[in-house]
Parts: C-alpha cells; sequence; structure tokens
C-alpha cells in the first residue's frame, strides 16, 4: 500500500513531467525550432564575456532563469542525445523531487539553450 508521501510524489512527477513537456511545446512554437544566427556561437561567447547554458526543468522559463541570472537570453532550443530527464533524488530545498539528467544510450532529451553572462555563472541553480 503506497504511503501519502509516494502517492504525493507520483503525483508531483507526473505533473513536473507535463509542466516540462508543456514548456518544451511553448518555447517551439514561440521561438521556432532553429533560428539562424549569422555569428558562431563560440566566437560570440568570447567577445561577450558570456557562455552557453543547456536547462532543463524550472530553467527553461525565462521568469525562473532570470531571478538569479538576469543576463540569460534564449539562443535555442536544444536537442541533448544520450540522456533523458529523469526526478531521482529527493531535494532539500524543493521539499521534492528535483529535475536532473542521466546519461541514457539512444535517448534524448529537449532543452533551451541559454547566452548567460560570466558574472551570472556562480548563481546558476541557486
Amino acid at each position: 500500500m503506497e504511503t501519502q508521501r509516494e502517492q504525493t510524489s507520483g503525483t508531483f512527477l507526473r505533473g513536473a513531467a507535463a509542466f516540462i513537456v508543456c514548456a518544451i511545446a511553448f518555447f517551439i512554437a514561440t521561438y521556432g525550432f532553429h533560428p539562424e544566427m549569422s555569428v558562431s556561437p563560440v566566437t560570440r561567447m568570447a567577445s561577450r564575456n558570456c557562455f552557453l547554458y543547456f536547462a532543463y526543468g524550472s530553467n527553461l522559463l525565462k521568469e525562473r532563469i532570470h531571478i538569479n541570472n538576469p543576463s540569460a537570453k534564449m539562443i535555442d532550443i536544444g536537442k541533448l542525445w544520450g540522456y533523458r530527464l529523469d526526478f531521482n533524488y529527493f531535494s532539500q530545498r524543493w521539499q521534492g523531487s528535483a529535475a536532473t539528467i542521466v546519461e541514457d544510450p539512444g535517448n534524448h532529451l529537449y532543452g533551451v539553450l541559454w547566452e548567460i553572462g560570466n558574472e551570472d555563472m556562480a548563481k546558476l541553480d541557486m
């Protein structure tokens, strides 16, 4: 028999997964899948003192990533081959399961590629 905590955790996981799928669909519909870039990402990072960050989970949302990383600018939707989304640990901070990625050959994971200023690097995932 499932405990109250197991039932709540299962409901949370299903809700979180549905939310992430909806967020990805929203980004694809809003921003398109592959916008053209006139300058290579590496050249742009070096000249603008920034880095590229592949986001999944709550960092898909502009409002969420801007809390600690106000310099974040969406670059594109990304597809990470050989990994999948998982909720395999309990986060004390979130008081529930937190999104993570795990290696899984043959699978893939969609996310958002953000350009973030180097000054915000220390504040990622806070």
